[in-house]
């Protein structure tokens, strides 16, 4: 993996995120049964999880400069 490809996993990754948050504050989220809103959470938690493990942990395995969270 390049630099550049690292910079567009990370900025696609961060954006997904961002997408599926944004699913659980969005106003019509308070509108779906609690079993639907506890699924949802699961599988929003889950994917949050994966996109944070399997791609930016790898992006910054190879460039560590582009966490910036260090």
């Amino acid at each position: 993996m390049n630099k550049e490809v690292a910079v567009v996993i990370q900025k696609s990754a961060l954006q997904a995120v961002e997408c599926f948050s944004g699913i659980l504050y969005a106003p019509e989220f308070d509108n779906c049964a609690p079993e639907i809103q506890d699924m949802l959470k699961r599988h929003i938690g889950f994917l949050i999880g994966e996109t944070q493990m399997r791609l930016l942990e790898e992006v910054n395995r190879h460039f560590p400069d582009l966490d910036d969270l260090r």
